[in-house]
């Protein structure tokens, strides 16, 4: 524990969750650490990917991650007309970017092609950022009057996430058959490695991205990767977890009490028993999640903002749900009972 205690020093917010592997967070940790910051000139300066089995967490320093909101708030408090501009360019972007994944699904990408995804995922990924995230620093006046434009840009471009790792997966597919490797080994490789691949043709040993595929962490700074491997993964997602004194705190994205038994939801598309009442526990909720959050008592996730899909839900369905717990998933076992304080935006075991 003692190597990672810098970072139980520090407040860590988990941003996202869901059915991301570790290729695609290659991606991510590379635009949130780097290209941010070269297209706005500000942005996170470390982000913590844990992943295991094509499942990922996305860990903020939490003053890095508000810093960055503030800075998107104060530009719309300067000029509320902005809103209308980013939400514009989300939706045009996501087409682009939508279609380019439609083109190019099952091929094995050249150099000119990932150059072109780089440019297409950029664009459309920086603005979505800034869509997303720019509500949660907005002052209530000011949220009440934009908050209906940027929550219809949001809506138009949820799919395409999924659509991106359908990609990812697709394209790896096309590269194992050409390699004699697994889809699951190549989507463990970094894309630098995979910009090596197409300049040298060699790729890391089969081992250790079968190694990366079970359990890792990737520590971002400045675009780089730092990789770790095996029990140090759980160490250090310990360090950034904290600890749980039996009250876990959230946001609440829409109000109500509700008591419930637990059922831990990892991938909506393998889903046992689940009933009327239950209380959703995940770590992110995407449009696929719809059948089960319409039949849940309530909704926790570990990761979320005022824009994320499980907040858009909630209030139109009128769902008790609360969001940005960071570690709903961790402390909450299936069957667990509990009881939701959406009012309040905490959870306890009941």
């Amino acid at each position: 524990m003692a190597k990672y205690e810098e970072y139980a020093k520090e407040d860590w917010i988990q941003s996202y969750a869901g059915k991301w592997g570790f290729l695609s967070s290659s991606f991510f940790g590379y635009f949130h650490t780097k290209l941010f910051k070269e297209y706005l000139g500000f942005g996170p300066k470390t982000v913590i990917m844990i992943i295991r089995k094509g499942f990922s967490k996305g860990n903020f320093k939490k003053k890095e991650l508000e810093g960055v909101s503030k800075k998107l708030a104060g530009i719309l408090i300067k000029d509320k007309k902005t809103s209308d501009e980013w939400s514009s360019r989300l939706k045009k972007n996501a087409d682009k970017f939508r279609k380019f994944m439609e083109k190019e699904k099952g091929k094995a990408m050249s150099s000119d092609k990932l150059d072109q995804f780089e440019k297409v995922y950029s664009d459309y990924y920086v603005i979505h950022r800034c869509v997303k995230q720019v509500p949660d620093q907005l002052p209530p006046d000011l949220l009440d009057e934009l908050l209906p434009v940027l929550e219809k840009a949001r809506l138009y471009s949820e799919s395409v996430f999924d659509l991106f790792e359908e990609f990812i997966y697709s394209f790896a597919d096309a590269v194992a058959k050409n390699t004699g490797y697994t889809k699951e080994q190549i989507t463990s490789i970094t894309r630098e490695e995979y910009w090596e691949y197409l300049k040298s043709g060699s790729l890391p040993d089969k081992k250790l991205l079968e190694q990366r595929y079970e359990k890792t962490a990737m520590i971002f700074k400045n675009g780089i990767p730092e990789i770790i491997l095996g029990d140090e993964v759980d160490e250090l997602e310990t360090s950034l977890l904290g600890s749980f004194e039996g009250v876990l705190k959230g946001k609440s994205a829409y109000p109500g009490k509700v008591k419930g038994t637990v059922r831990l939801i990892l991938d909506p598309n393998r889903v046992g028993n689940f009933k009327k009442g239950d209380i959703l526990v995940t770590g992110m909720t995407r449009p696929e999640y719809l059948p089960l959050m319409e039949k849940a008592g309530a909704v926790v996730t570990d990761a979320g903002g005022i824009l994320c899909h499980a907040a858009i839900v909630a209030r139109e369905l009128k769902i008790p749900t609360v969001i940005g717990t960071e570690k709903a998933t961790k402390v909450f076992k299936d069957g667990d009972k509990v009881l939701v304080d959406a009012d309040k935006g905490i959870i306890t075991k009941s």
